[in-house]
């Protein structure tokens, strides 16, 4: 959340790369002395937390190429409550509070400018955290370790948007960002097509290094590093716009050489083709319907009408290339009298464990509870998951809850729809990413919580913040005057 640091630093002196290493694996060395693997966990993360404050773009890189890669390990490895991709996030803010420390000791004042966007993020946060503690409080409501991990992600999500925001300052970052997110998922896609049609040792390599085992990832259907399908699906459906928009500008580009023309544009069409193919290898539904949303948004934004001429026929293509994903959701309907299974157990879930709860007035207004499970797996002897986001914000903060985050929604699509044209390809890529994903999680809340999907979410909050970056940074040191 530094939006500049200084070029050098009387507490922290430019080291020589050779020394910084050799230091490390000494360090790291005496720690499997001591400590053993815990011992290099703590050293490595000093040192991160180090070249972070020395210079807080590391943390950016660290946590684009972590976050999608490690969020499905399970929770509490390798410490505990958090996963690996948390435990960057919260190594990077201390990076970044450590920079922000030693520019005050240096003479630097803090500088607070809030944006439209930020507040309502901010406001979303404390109704989803503050506000559902205060009112389970007042109403002699339990608040036990499931319930707590409820109301804290809004607010992780809530500083990974200031962090990005404070740090991710020009468009040359923005590209950098981009391009990284995109190969990342160029790898999470190749897994997850693969998973479609030699599932079985796909999984095992994934479970070989210490991949958390889910019913997802046992179903036959694409979920690559993320443990879950619905995630994968939907990082590949916000990757989807993300390389058309860019495939539209440098096929639009007047300036452009042939030869990088069509390289560029090949190299672009390619991905936005392997993302649509990652989209359908996860076999779900909503991830589908995300896509459709983003091809539309891409193409409205490069007002080209003509190009949605396309789309038919490679959709068509996509669909024959993943048949085995396809045609088992087909069975799925032709083996049952009305909905496949999981739509029918989704329907009885919320019949039968939570919209009988609101016929209690107050829970209407004041929410129900922060856990939104509450023993239901005791009853019907398997886990029970409350999916549907707009009941989940009214369970957990009661209407306040859903206010704010209609309000968010609304807020963040009228300021991020402008910058879809912006001059700037990499920040109008990023921002016609972002419109896309706020149109198809208001769509969407009813059957998912697509606003709260770990590393999906992460991805868009990352964007969102990447397509803000001409704006000014939310809290940033500037020197007394």
């Amino acid at each position: 959340m530094v939006a500049t640091t200084p070029s050098r630093s009387a507490v922290l002196p430019r080291m020589p790369i050779e020394v910084s290493a050799v230091g490390g694996c000494v360090l790291a060395g005496l720690a499997v002395g001591v400590a053993g693997v815990a011992g290099v966990i703590a050293v490595l993360g000093c040192l991160f937390i180090f070249a972070v404050a020395r210079n807080p773009f590391v943390g950016i890189v660290a946590l684009v190429v972590a976050t999608p890669l490690l969020s499905g390990f399970a929770r509490g490895f390798p410490v505990p409550f958090l996963r690996p991709h948390e435990l960057v996030l919260f190594a990077t803010l201390a990076g970044v509070g450590l920079a922000g420390g030693i520019g005050m000791l240096e003479g630097r004042r803090w500088r607070l400018d809030l944006q439209p966007i930020d507040i309502a993020f901010a406001a979303l946060a404390f109704f989803g955290s503050v506000v559902p503690v205060l009112l389970s409080i007042g109403r002699s409501r339990p608040i036990d370790g499931a319930g707590l991990g409820q109301v804290v992600i809004l607010p992780k999500y809530l500083l990974l948007f200031l962090l990005f925001r404070g740090v991710v300052r020009t468009p040359k970052q923005v590209r950098s960002v981009i391009l990284l997110a995109g190969a990342i998922g160029a790898v999470l896609a190749v897994v997850g097509i693969g998973q479609s049609f030699v599932n079985e040792q796909v999984n095992d390599l994934l479970l070989s290094v210490g991949y958390q085992e889910t019913d997802y990832l046992l179903s036959g259907r694409g979920t690559a590093t993320t443990g879950n399908s619905i995630i994968y699906g939907t990082v590949m459906a916000l990757l989807v716009p993300l390389a058309l928009s860019l495939l539209f500008s440098h096929v639009a580009d007047p300036v452009a050489g042939a030869r990088w023309k069509k390289r560029s544009t090949a190299a672009f069409a390619g991905a936005a083709g392997l993302f649509f193919l990652g989209v359908l290898s996860s076999g779900q539904f909503s991830p589908t319907a995300a896509v459709i949303v983003g091809i539309t948004v891409a193409v409205v934004a490069a007002r080209k009408a003509h190009y949605f001429y396309a789309f038919p026929p490679a959709a068509a293509l996509g669909v024959a290339a993943i048949w085995p994903q396809v045609r088992g959701r087909i069975e799925e309907f032709q083996q049952t009298d009305g909905l496949p299974v999981s739509w029918q157990t989704r329907i009885d879930n919320l019949q039968r464990f939570y919209l009988p709860e609101f016929s209690d007035g107050f829970n209407r207004v004041f929410g129900v509870r922060l856990d939104v499970t509450a023993d239901y797996d005791q009853v019907i002897g398997e886990e029970v998951f409350l999916e549907s986001g707009y009941i989940w914000f009214v369970w957990v903060g009661g209407i306040f809850l859903l206010l704010a985050a209609i309000g968010f929604l609304l807020t963040g699509f009228h300021r991020t729809r402008p910058r879809m044209h912006s001059g700037d390809p990499w920040v109008r890529a990023a921002a016609t990413a972002a419109v896309s994903a706020f149109i198809y999680i208001a769509l969407l809340l009813p059957i998912d919580q697509h606003l709260t999907f770990r590393a999906s979410t992460d991805l868009f909050v990352m964007l969102l913040a990447a397509s803000m970056v001409a704006t000014k940074a939310p809290v940033s040191l500037e020197r007394e005057s």
